[in-house]
């Protein structure tokens, strides 16, 4: 009785897992291309090179 219940709980997961996806593979896609700086910017601020380090203090990447 409760393997069963856990089976049908754990085939539930897997193609809910299924159906979204593709919903969140769309929304990652769509968060990337409406970043708030250009992607030049995010490669120097994520990779804290000194000299743009005050674009850095002046513009914080809010994760």
């Amino acid at each position: 009785m409760i393997q069963t219940i856990i089976v049908y709980v754990i085939i539930g997961l897997i193609i809910t897992g299924i159906l979204v996806s593709p919903t969140l593979v769309k929304q990652r896609r769509n968060r990337l291309k409406h970043r708030p700086f250009p992607p030049l910017w995010n490669a120097i601020i994520e990779n804290n090179l000194p000299i743009y380090l005050h674009l850095y203090c002046f513009f914080p990447v809010k994760r």
